[in-house]
């Protein structure tokens, strides 16, 4: 995934759907509304299916409730969202943009690219929600108050060189043989070509949107749709209203609903198989089944070619 937009979307929505549940850990909570960057920078980082639980039992073992146990609390909370929408929309991703993966094409893939437009567009509002602002996906940042005073393009060539220097400096260098010289320079490129998003094909999804892509992406898999009843209870805590909603028949409902709202059960799941970990109230084997950790992903690249294959099939 990209691990921006979707991810922190996720991340914010089953908490707020964690909230509303009644056996939620008031200690998370407390973390997750005194550090909301933490929960973001959580669901934006990868690994946390290796790190979450040990994590856990390590804080929770050493607890004292300190502004830095609270913060790092909030971002194994946050990693724990972003395994939610791993488990979610990464089989879809591999069905829906296969060549994308077969091939290896650097940058985030056009399905996370369109579902981070919806995102921007359904819970943040068109970036007036924190953490975005409402121009971050203008072409050139247009209407930002920035914008208007320097060197959008410049700026931009600037951030990437630096980027681009610091990402060498973490790269060993061996002098004495011109290939290794060679080798070392493909490589620094290779890795930074990870981390390179390119912003335009952010843009051109939110204000330009393909008919084609939205149908294939969006529409056909029902990514999202705000009908959905623990979308709405997201939504309704997210406006300081309680919701009039059984969260239970919420969850029961999203096995049949959107992949958002699917997402948002199964990070509701794994918020309070972490919560319950943290209180004792389950073992760690359970926990680990409860949240997923440790536990692979990934189905053979042939499953995926076959529900490509029926998918392709099913649209004609």
């Amino acid at each position: 995934m990209s691990e921006h937009v979707t991810h922190i979307a996720v991340a914010e929505d089953s908490a707020r759907v964690a909230f509303y549940d009644p056996d939620f850990s008031p200690i998370f909570r407390q973390c997750i509304e005194r550090f909301p960057n933490a929960v973001r920078w959580g669901s934006t980082s990868r690994s946390g299916d290796t790190f979450i639980l040990p994590m856990i039992e390590k804080w929770r073992d050493e607890w004292q409730d300190t502004a830095e146990q609270q913060e790092k609390l909030a971002y194994i909370i946050g990693w724990a969202g972003h395994l939610a929408g791993d488990r979610t929309f990464k089989p879809v991703f591999r069905i829906t943009d296969l060549a994308y993966y077969v091939r290896g094409y650097p940058g985030p893939s056009h399905a996370s690219v369109y579902h981070d437009a919806i995102m921007m567009h359904e819970v943040f509002d068109d970036g007036n929600r924190a953490p975005f602002h409402p121009n971050i996906l203008n072409p050139m940042l247009k209407g930002h108050p920035a914008a208007d005073v320097v060197p959008v393009n410049k700026i931009e060539n600037a951030f990437a060189m630096s980027f681009g220097n610091d990402m060498a400096q973490f790269k060993k260098f061996l002098t004495g043989d011109r290939n290794k010289e060679q080798s070392f320079l493909e490589n620094t490129d290779a890795e930074m070509q990870k981390f390179y998003v390119e912003m335009d094909r952010y843009t051109e999804a939110y204000c330009n949107p393909d008919l084609a892509m939205l149908r294939k992406y969006i529409l056909n898999p029902n990514f999202y749709d705000r009908s959905d009843q623990i979308i709405q209870i997201a939504e309704q805590m997210k406006m300081g209203v309680m919701p009039d909603i059984s969260l239970q028949d919420a969850i029961e409902a999203s096995k049949e609903q959107s992949l958002y709202a699917q997402a948002l059960a199964l990070g509701h799941q794994f918020y309070m198989a972490a919560s319950d970990f943290f209180h004792k109230k389950i073992s760690k084997e359970e926990a680990m089944k409860k949240s997923r950790t440790f536990q692979a992903h990934k189905q053979q690249l042939s499953y995926y070619i076959e529900q490509a294959e029926k998918e392709n099939t099913k649209q004609q």
